[in-house]
Parts: structure tokens; sequence; C-alpha cells
């Protein structure tokens, strides 16, 4: 039974909110005063509505001319009572509130983003992020998705900064002559977490659809200098809106739509309607300076944010239990746009190394959750931004697709937007539209997918000359009890050569056990493969004699075999040897065929890094070289280190180095004005810091002011990395839990990174018995998933040292190494 959800009385409702809010860049205090049009459904004495950290100083409402002032209470810390001396009767009714409130320093809600200017001064922004439930932290409001409505914003600023919202500015009036009050146009019908402004000191470059029967104003917003890291983001905006309109059978409903870089930002990006906000990384690119994959990676944010301007704030989810309609979706179709105007970067394979292996090897521990998850109360939300809700809900979506076909799969999501726009829908509701454009019951074959926590193994055996194919939940550990093993997924087995006795062009496998006759090559060769292009989300254990039949037909560079396949093998085999389903020697008897392998999706960047960290002589000596070329004054940087190998020849500068090239990178870090590059010195030196005392140097730097809150995650990211400090890491963690815990609780999952991050590589049981006596009595609600996924990630991994540890050193003395 699912639990109840934590939600405000329906009694009253919101239709429009009249919002003005004056906010101060020196004080960091804001004000405001609200004006909320509603519907009176029944009559009452007593209004409920969210509001967080807010002072309210008055609230009245007026109903027939007539003025009622509230007794207020605010003492819940999400929920403002407002209680009326008589009853307010039922009807249309105006609630009017004066109130207060922090621009803080935690990024959420109504926040303060720090910068230094040109000549260093310290200037600040103020940001808004709404998402899941910050609204509330802004201004008193209906806090829920379903609770939609009209907003009318209106920003009081000083007259020299850039006031922003989701809609056009309407008018600028002035209040004295260096403070305007700048009103924005009304907003389409909304929920309050796609609510945004902005107010700084901005410069912007424009662009506009061309293919549009109505233009859309496409902008890209920085801070000053920043405007032209831009370009790339800006240029590619009205490609990907005119294609998800085309795709989409709807244009984007919006006059305008903005990109804006915020230097302190917790998420990646923030699809806010008509004014997207993104961590500054995830904007803006140089081609001068930013490696290949940083292009990469703008590219599928941009196109990601731009499809939840449709799917999540035209259609929303009627709850938070449905999450993963916003973000799955939009994780699969913002990688067809950009596989759309960028068919030439591969990437579908990209997404099955990333994407579809995030999504499985975190489905395949018990502490994950359904994509269709229960949520009740507030503290829960940010915990399933996971790679379930963005990642296996991806791979799910992509699956139907190719189940239905891309083109019936996109039928049914023009008219599941067409009949649910400006209001909220369930999965169901997908669902339905999916089974009426294609005749196909779409909620048969979807709901073990969604609403069952785990993904199938395929346990493959052979035997006169038939291939039998028996479905199993998959655990990581290796351990799945007969009643977790109930479920029948029906799996699209993709097996190439099609098998001629399987009907089916789907080749849905529905039963938990299927045989079909080993398929033959037209030349003669005798492999088979299960998923093709890994469309299908389970894992496949097959036989040692098949992985050897598939290792040669890779060593040929057979045409079936794509870099999706040979990736998703490969994937699939060490996450079998780290379960105990197959050995770790098997998964290095199939490395051995890879001897070939050229893709550049697999191979950049690795050679050089495992060389260089590895002692090789060469790459060693030529790595310090074109370091300290690099550092020289005045020196053309990028001609020395091309910024593809920039991360590598640090880390191995680093690792090889000392003092000098700790302080050489520290120093890199604190000059350059770009943040890609002030990311790649923090894991830079995360994963090769050694030595005591530079390594207390770097936990020091970390909670410095010279490293954003937002980037303590990649300090970690590279601790954790590291052999030589990561068990220090994890000590100094539980050193500074108060502190961090201070820094980062209500934050979208931070807290939990400090949690996991840092012993994500490790394999000790004893840090198992630790992290569970250190948050033994401690208030977790904040980070239980992450908690739980880090005690059985140290579970799986110290079982499969003690299982395969000897097995993989007599493999290697095996093979001479």
């Amino acid at each position: 039974m699912a639990p109840e959800r934590v939600v405000l009385p329906k009694n009253v409702t919101p239709v429009h909110y009249d919002l003005k809010l004056t906010p101060n860049l020196e004080t960091f205090v804001f004000s405001g005063e609200v004006a909320i049009s509603v519907n009176v459904h029944e009559p009452t004495s007593v209004i409920k509505l969210n509001a967080k950290k807010l002072a309210i100083h008055r609230a009245s409402i007026t109903v027939g001319g007539e003025t009622h002032k509230a007794a207020v209470d605010t003492s819940s810390d999400q929920i403002a009572t407002f209680t009326f001396a008589q009853s307010v009767p039922k009807g249309s009714a105006v609630l009017e509130i004066d109130f207060d409130g922090e621009l803080n320093d935690r990024m959420n809600g109504f926040y303060r983003s720090q910068y230094r200017d040109s000549d260093g001064n310290t200037k600040y922004m103020a940001v808004t992020q709404f998402e899941a439930c910050d609204a509330r932290q802004a201004f008193p409001c209906w806090d829920e998705p379903e609770a939609k409505a009209t907003f009318s914003i209106a920003l009081v600023v000083p007259s020299h900064l850039t006031a922003l919202s989701n809609m056009p500015i309407k008018e600028m009036t002035a209040v004295e002559p260096e403070v305007v009050t700048v009103y924005f146009d009304k907003t389409p019908i909304m929920s309050t977490y796609l609510v945004a402004f902005a107010v700084g000191d901005f410069e912007y470059i424009e662009t506009s659809t061309t293919e549009l029967e109505t233009p859309v104003v496409c902008r890209v917003y920085t801070l000053p200098g920043l405007v032209e890291q831009g370009r790339f983001a800006l240029e590619i905006t009205p490609k990907i809106l005119e294609y998800f309109s085309r795709i989409f059978g709807t244009a984007y409903p919006l006059p305008k739509l903005d990109h804006i870089a915020v230097p302190d930002f917790d998420a990646g990006a923030m699809e806010n309607w008509g004014l997207i906000t993104y961590r500054t990384v995830a904007l803006l690119y140089d081609e001068k300076t930013s490696a290949a994959s940083d292009k990469e990676q703008v590219a599928y944010t941009v196109a990601h944010e731009i499809a939840h301007q449709w799917f999540g704030n035209l259609v929303t989810m009627e709850w938070w239990e449905h999450l993963w309609l916003n973000e799955g979706f939009a994780t699969w179709v913002g990688t067809l746009a950009v596989d759309h105007v960028f068919p030439e970067w591969d990437t579908w394979s990209n997404f099955v190394i990333n994407e579809y292996q995030q999504g499985l090897s975190l489905d395949s521990l018990r502490s994950s959750h359904p994509i269709e998850v229960p949520v009740a109360d507030p503290h829960e939300i940010h915990q399933i931004f996971d790679a379930i809700s963005y990642s296996k809900g991806a791979a799910v979506i992509r699956m139907l697709s190719n189940w239905l076909t891309v083109d019936v799969f996109l039928a049914g999501i023009r008219r599941y937007l067409k009949k649910h726009e400006y209001k909220n829908a369930t999965t169901d509701d997908l669902w339905n539209a999916l089974t009426e454009e294609s005749g196909i019951d779409v909620r048969e074959f979807m709901n073990t997918w969604t609403r069952v926590i785990g993904i199938p193994i395929l346990n493959v055996t052979e035997s006169e000359g038939l291939v039998t194919v028996e479905q199993h939940r998959f655990l990581s550990t290796n351990d799945a009890t007969p009643e977790e093993d109930q479920t029948i997924w029906w799996v699209p087995l993709g097996v190439v050569p099609k098998p001629a006795s399987i009907a089916d062009p789907n080749q849905t496998m529905k039963t938990r056990q299927m045989a079909f006759e080993v398929p033959t090559q037209k030349d003669g060769e005798g492999f088979y493969l299960i998923n093709k292009n890994f469309t299908g989300v389970f894992r496949t254990n097959y036989s040692a004699s098949a992985i050897r039949q598939l290792g040669l037909a890779l060593e040929a560079g057979h045409p079936e075999l794509g870099v999706a396949e040979r990736a998703g093998l490969l994937a699939d085999q060490a996450s079998l040897a780290t379960s105990g389903h197959s050995g770790v020697d098997r998964v290095f008897d199939l490395i051995q065929y890879y001897k070939n392998e050229k893709s550049f999706v697999r191979l950049r960047g690795v050679i050089l890094s495992c060389a260089g960290l590895s002692g090789h002589e060469a790459t060693v000596k030529q790595s310090l070289r074109r370091f300290a070329l690099f550092m020289e004054e005045g020196a053309d940087q990028d001609a020395v280190l091309h910024p593809s190998t920039r991360k590598t020849v640090f880390e191995v500068a680093l690792a090889h180095g000392g003092v000098k090239e700790f302080e050489q990178v520290m120093k890199y870090y604190k000059t350059s004005p770009k943040q890609d590059q002030q990311v790649m010195c923090l894991m830079a030196m995360g994963s090769t810091v050694h030595g005591e005392e530079l390594i207390q140097r770097m936990f020091d730097f970390a909670l410095s002011d010279d490293v954003r809150s937002q980037d303590f995650m990649y300090v970690l990211a590279g601790l954790a990395q590291n052999i030589r400090a990561r068990h220090a890491a994890w000590s100094w963690i539980k050193s500074n839990w108060a502190t961090l815990h201070s820094r980062y609780v209500g934050n979208m999952g931070m807290l939990g990174y400090c949690v996991k991050i840092p012993v994500s590589k490790m394999a000790d049981a004893a840090v198992l018995k630790d992290l569970e006596e250190f948050f033994e009595g401690k208030d977790t609600k904040d980070f239980e998933r992450d908690l739980e996924q880090a005690k059985e990630g140290l579970r799986i991994k110290s079982k499969w040292v003690a299982r395969d540890g000897a097995n993989l050193e007599a493999w290697l003395v095996q093979q001479g190494y």
C-alpha cells in the first residue's frame, strides 16, 4: 500500500498569482507581496499554503468587496496556516500576503550566487531553483505539481541590472532614479516548480527560429565576458526547438526561450519554462580549451532541457511518483535530438555505454526502487532524482519505442501531449495514448518494467542444437530469494541472426523459459547475439562456448557487432563477474578478442591514461615535458596540450610529481576563468594526490571559498578513484560530517554523494561495518537511499574480492603478466 502523500487540503485551489519581489543583493534578503486569486470549493475559515523560511507579516482575503484579516501560524516547517474570524464562502476570492525571505547560499529557493568580476571584485546574482518543492522558499503558494495556475511576475531591481523570468518583459517603470520595476507577461497555466526569475549583471547573444510559424526568440545569458562561450548552445537551440515542434506535433508555446549560466548551481540544469538555468559547465563551451566530450555534454543537456518544455512543462506529472515521465522521456528524446543534429557522433553508442549501464547497475541492487516509486514526504522527493528515474527510465522508453517502432511511439506521444496539454498526467495516461495509437496493450508490456524493482538476467544454455533462455531477477549479490524472483518480464530478445522458430518480429519472451534453434550465419559462422543494439533492459549470461564464438566474431570485426554491441557485451560480462554469476576469468578471456578495437567511444584517452598512471616510461616522460611547458609563463597552452589530453597529462604529472606540481595545478585552477578547466583540475588533483601533507591540503582546499560548494562532488569523485587517498577521504568525511550536513541538507542529492562516493571504489568489509556504526542513531531521512546503496555496494565488492581475487591472480600468471 502506497504511503499517504503529505499534501495541502483541496478545499481551496489557486487560479492566478500576482507576485512582486524586491531582492537586495547587498543585504541578501528579499521582500515580497503576492495576491493569489483562488477558488474556494467549500466554505472554510482555514486556508493552508506551503511556505518555508519566510517571515509572513500580513495576510488577508477579499471576497465580494469585503476584506478579512487572517491570523497566521508558521510553526510548521513547510506550511503556513491562515485562520479567519468568519468562514470564507464558496466562490472566488483573492488572498493577499506580505512577506520577507532570505537570498540564501544553499542553491535552492530564491538564492544568491557569488562570482568575481574582471577586476577581482566579489559580485552576486540572484536566481531560483524550485524543483522539487522550493518555490515555497520564495513565496507562499500551493507548491504541488497538480496545483497549476498562471503567474504575473514583477521584480523591483537596480536599474543597471537585468531581470529575467519565464516570460518576456511587458513593461518597466521607474521607482526612483536607480530602481525599476520590471513587469513580465502573464504565463500559461503551469506548476510552481517551473516558475523562475534571475537578477544580475548579464550579457546575452540572440537568434531565433526560422521554420516555426511564429518565430521564437532564443538567447543565452552569461556573466560579463563569457557570452561567446554560449555560442554553441545558442546555435543548436533553434534546430532542437524546430525538431521537437515537428515530432511532438505542437509548436513551442512560449514566445521566447532563454538559457542562463549560473556560477553556483546544484543540479546540471533546470527546465524552467522559458528560462532554463544551467550549471556553467553544462551550457558554456570554448572551442579552443574545452574537450570534445564537453561539447557533446552541452548538446545533450540543452536538448534534454528543451524536451522538458513539452514533456514536463506543457504536460506535467500529476505527482512526484511519475517523475520518470519527465526525466526518463527527456533523457531518451534528448539523445534522439542530438543524434538528429549530429548523426556523426554515434550518440546511441554513448547512450549504451553511459546511461544504459548506470540504470542497470543501480537497478541490480536491492536498495533500488521501481521507476514508478510512491513518494509521500518532501524529504523523499530529491532522492528519486537518480539513475532509475533518468537512466533506466530512458532505457525502458528506448526499449518500448523500438518494440512499437519509433514512428508509432512518437504518434502516441503526440496523442498524449494533445490530450493533456496544460494539464497533469500519470504513467497510465501515457500507456493509454500509446495503446490507442498502436492497437497493442502497452500497459501489459510495461508494468513489470516500471512498477517492479529490478531487471532480468537471461541465462543461456545450449543442447542438441537448441538454445534455451531462462529469465530470473538479476541481483549484484546473486542471492535472489524465491519471493524476490516471482516476476516474469516481457523481454524483447533481439536475437541475431533471427531464429526461424520465433514468429514475433520483436521476439518477445513472455514466459520463464524459451527455446529456439541455434542460429547459423549465412557464411557459416557459429556465433549468435542476444540483445541487438542493446535496446533490451537486461543482462545476458552466455555459455563459455557462446562467448568464445562471439569473441572470434569480435576479433574478425563482424558487421553485426557494432560499438553498442561490443561495449554492451563487455559490460554484461563485467557485471556478471562482479555478482558471481560467472568468473572474472571469463571477462578477461573476452577482452583478449578486443585487440583490434579502434572505436572512438571506447578508447579515447584511455590508453594514454593507463600507460601514464602505470608508469610507462615514454608516456610519463612526454607528459612531464608537456606539463612543464604548459605551466611556463606566457606559454601557448592550447598548442602545448590539446584539451582532450589535458586532464590525463595533469594526472600523470601529479602522480609522478610532488608539491611543485600540486601547487602549479592549484594556481592554474585559481587563475582559470573557465569552470570546465577548474573541474578538470579538481578531478585530476583528487584522483592522483599522494602523501599525507598534500592529501590534507586537498581536504582543506575542498571546503575553502576557492571551491564552489556544488563542485565538492568532483573532489570526492577524484579521491574515490585514488587508492592512496580514498580511505583518508572517508575518515575526513566522518570528521567533518556536521559541517557537510549543515552545508548540503536539502540540496538535490549532494548529501547523498558525500555518503556514497567516498566508499564507491572500496571492497573492504571493515569499511561497511564502520559506515553502519557511524550513521547509527543519526537522522538519515534525506539520504536514506544513498546510504543503503553505499552499504550494498561495499557488500558486493568485498564478496567479489574474496571470491575471485585468487582466480584473477591465477589468470594473470597464466597469461604471463
